[in-house]
């Protein structure tokens, strides 16, 4: 390929070396629609399996970016959040067994496992509002996850390493001026989940700046 659409926060100036095709930079790295699919009747938490009163973390990041680090990193947040579940996308179910499996070892009863069947994307919309906080993956982490995130003003809690694939959703983050949200070690990442997880006030406050700055930042034009 001859060009490589990236950011500053994707490859900073400087590391250019380390690509064989030319840098074109654009002020955020993704080009986003304006709209969105119609929305269907909102869905309820029963719908979907997820408790009522209880913490709702997600992850709709493809199974294969899943990694033992930080799958593990989820389970110590669940450990301290009384009340949590996770909820994913994971159609395979001998993946899901295993994930369960994985689970049970950290302590974790299988069952604040909560996995989502696949459906059409206004219905996938409508699930991102239902949660209360993404955890990315890494080190490949979200990228069209992450805007998708953003246009439904679902805050998100990611890790940003040394590679472009692990430097996405930083970069959509930082385009919505939530940068407090990127944390660059597993125990900062864990830290921004937990603090927002036990401050709805908090959590309240940054949904009002994701979706106030959203279309001011130019991601979504």
């Amino acid at each position: 390929m001859d060009y490589i659409v990236a950011d500053d926060i994707l490859i900073p100036p400087g590391d250019e070396a380390h690509f064989t095709e030319k840098t074109l930079r654009l002020p955020w790295y993704q080009a986003n629609p304006s709209t969105r699919p119609s929305l269907p009747a909102p869905l309820s938490r029963h719908d979907e399996g997820l408790p009522d009163d209880g913490f709702v973390f997600c992850c709709f990041n493809s199974p294969f970016k899943l990694s033992p680090d930080i799958f593990a990193a989820w389970m110590r947040i669940l450990s301290a959040i009384d009340n949590a579940v996770l909820w994913m996308t994971v159609k395979d179910e001998d993946a899901r067994a295993n994930l369960r499996d994985a689970a049970t070892s950290a302590g974790i009863p299988p069952d604040r496992l909560v996995f989502a069947a696949p459906t059409d994307r206004p219905t996938y919309f409508s699930r991102l509002a239902l949660a209360d906080l993404a955890l990315d993956t890494f080190p490949y982490g979200a990228g069209t996850m992450a805007s998708d995130s953003v246009w439904t003003g679902l805050p998100t809690v990611t890790m940003s390493g040394d590679t472009f694939a692990s430097r996405m959703c930083a970069s959509v983050l930082a385009a919505c001026g939530v940068e407090d949200t990127v944390a660059t070690t597993i125990e900062d990442y864990e830290k921004i989940a937990l603090t927002l997880a036990k401050d709805p006030a908090a959590m309240t406050a940054l949904r009002h700046r994701i979706v106030s700055s959203k279309h001011q930042s130019g991601l979504f034009s």
